[in-house]
């Protein structure tokens, strides 16, 4: 699975996470054009969206906030984040070894399991 590390100064910074964006479409196929797009504008990876894996929904301070997960298949591409972030390709039992944010935590078991 692909992760990036968030920089110093944000939110989540020094903490790792699968790659997340705002996704404006609500269509099924609208969704999956969108999602390539961006994961390649963010990473520099041409994907395949395979599945929707899961919705979680938390809250950030006083937001309400919703996170579709989908899985996508990796078809080629240099990946280097578009911010100059680091990013890893791990194996999903590797996912333990690297602090990631409560709800990448949640998508990492959803993964290795």
């Amino acid at each position: 699975v692909l992760i990036l590390k968030y920089g110093e100064g944000g939110r989540w910074a020094g903490l790792w996470d699968f790659p997340r964006f705002r996704i404006e479409s609500q269509r099924r196929t609208a969704i999956h054009r969108e999602l390539v797009a961006k994961v390649e504008a963010m990473t520099g990876a041409l994907v395949e969206p395979v599945e929707h894996l899961a919705t979680i929904k938390h809250g950030v301070t006083r937001y309400r906030i919703t996170l579709d997960c989908h899985a996508a298949k990796y078809i080629s591409g240099r990946t280097v984040h578009a911010d100059g972030a680091p990013l890893r390709w791990v194996k999903p039992a590797e996912l333990d070894d690297y602090p990631l944010s409560t709800t990448g935590r949640k998508l990492g078991r959803l993964v290795a399991g």
